[in-house]
């Protein structure tokens, strides 16, 4: 059985029908367990430029991407490991893929608390916490 955990990378598509790259940036928290995920997109259309990822920093990486940290999400834990542990079901997340460097979570992680794009949610409350290293 597939678990969510620090630094796992799940692929979901977006509704525009694209395949995104999406990494665990926690730990999973609360009652029910939650992450939060920050995904990759297309480095040279995408606006934000502050963090990139580049061919060989992960597996998933095909192409210099850039994280979009406006589009940073907290996901239910027992839902998506859910999804992506039934092999029936393709069409939101449909794959899990190894863990990521400590290295690269790590640089997600700081640059997401210093993102200016990141939904406001993300610097109030209980993230500040989760959030912390």
């Amino acid at each position: 059985m597939k678990k969510l955990e620090l630094g796992s990378c799940v692929f979901k598509v977006d509704a525009s029908g694209w395949k995104h790259p999406h990494f665990v940036i926690t730990e999973p928290y609360g009652d029910p367990l939650k992450v939060i995920v920050v995904n990759l997109t297309d480095f040279e259309s995408y606006y934000d430029k502050s963090t990139a990822v580049n061919i060989g920093e992960h597996q998933c990486v095909k192409k210099k991407s850039a994280v979009a940290y406006r589009r940073a999400q907290e996901w239910d834990v027992a839902s998506i490991e859910a999804e992506i542990n039934n092999g029936e079901f393709e069409t939101d997340l449909y794959r899990k893929e190894s863990v990521c460097s400590k290295e690269l979570i790590l640089r997600l992680r700081r640059d997401f608390r210093l993102s200016r794009a990141k939904p406001k949610k993300f610097d109030e409350g209980e993230f500040v916490g989760i959030l912390a290293d």
